[in-house]
């Protein structure tokens, strides 16, 4: 009997999972994240002002903890955040068809402002998020790391409190 080798977790887009709110969040999670937080005795001037929360490989929740963070930064801080969706670059599949919201490529593109692009998020007037919009699958690699990708960081920056890459 030949054993199946087991698939490796599909990666989901977080553009198609729900954003928590605060009193949603996983609270072991949300405690954690805290503990993390306090051990470096990071306060709202010391946290760095961009955050990126990356893994080795998918499926591990870096999703689920970069969502926790800017949650507890918008909510418990005081502070903007904005939670910027990077989990395009490693994506592989067939982008939809349909068009999304702009985003990302359209903010980098000089397609639209800033105000247009970034979208409130987690029912907290201080959190705000950034997804890719309609960044076609050619282009992924290319502006993830080109000047308009670290203008537009210099721009979140310029304009919010903490920015937090989920990629």
């Amino acid at each position: 009997m030949s054993r199946r080798k087991p698939e490796p977790p599909r990666k989901r887009s977080s553009a198609f999972v729900p954003f928590p709110t605060y009193d949603e969040l996983d609270r072991r999670l949300a405690d954690a994240v805290r503990t993390i937080v306090n051990q470096h005795e990071l306060d709202i001037e010391s946290l760095p002002k961009s955050i990126a929360v990356v893994s080795g490989v998918i499926g591990e929740g870096v999703t689920t903890v970069a969502r926790t963070l800017s949650l507890l930064i918008a909510h418990e801080m005081g502070a903007s955040a904005c939670l910027v969706d990077c989990s395009w670059m490693s994506d592989t599949s067939t982008p939809s068809t349909e068009a999304e919201p702009v985003g990302m490529y359209e903010l980098m593109t000089e397609r639209c402002t800033i105000y247009d692009a970034l979208r409130p998020t987690g029912g907290e007037s201080k959190l705000m998020s950034l997804g890719p919009g309609n960044l076609p699958a050619n282009r992924r690699h290319v502006l993830a790391r080109s000047a308009q990708f670290e203008r537009l960081i210099d721009l979140l920056s310029d304009e919010l409190d903490h920015v937090v890459f989920d990629t």
